[in-house]
């Protein structure tokens, strides 16, 4: 997976769910996207 969501699991809130995704998260969706 491209993020984390161990604290998004523990409130699984969506207004919360932004919050949770990183510039790191980001970035490796980006770069795994330009690899394929």
């Amino acid at each position: 997976p491209f993020a984390n969501l161990s604290k998004f699991e523990s409130n699984p809130s969506v207004q919360n769910f932004a919050n949770t995704l990183t510039v790191e998260d980001m970035v490796r969706y980006v770069e795994s996207k330009l690899a394929a």
